[in-house]
């Protein structure tokens, strides 16, 4: 494993674990994220449909689907946000961001290196 490769899958592991606090959070404890939620107008349904989103979204971050784990996770992210920053939380939409980011950047750069090894190539 090369540089690269390390850095990529210490970026995954951090935002994945991130987000699967989150997801859990939401599973298990509901009842905790109520108050953020109804202060931002969400019904509560939306509390596990997101926890499931990003559970999902963990776990295919860590198979060959890897890019639709990171574009799922940066649909979160994104969405939370923006309810944070129209809420005037702007500070607390920050953390999904960050954790976005390292999800994504872990996926590129361990995908790059599967994409320029090669094997891959001499398909």
């Amino acid at each position: 494993m090369n540089a690269r490769t390390f850095v990529g899958w210490i970026c995954s592991v951090l935002g994945a674990l991130g987000f699967a606090g989150s997801g859990l959070t939401k599973l298990i404890a509901p009842a905790m994220m109520m108050p953020i939620f109804s202060l931002f107008g969400l019904p509560a349904w939306t509390i596990p449909t997101i926890g499931i989103c990003e559970i999902v979204g963990v776990i295919l971050v860590f198979t060959a689907l890897r890019r639709y784990g990171a574009t799922i996770l940066g649909v979160v992210a994104v969405g939370a946000f923006v309810e944070h920053a129209t809420h005037g939380q702007l500070a607390m939409g920050a953390a999904p961001v960050l954790l976005g980011a390292l999800v994504a950047a872990g996926v590129v750069l361990r995908t790059r290196q599967l994409a320029m090894s090669p094997a891959a190539t001499a398909v």
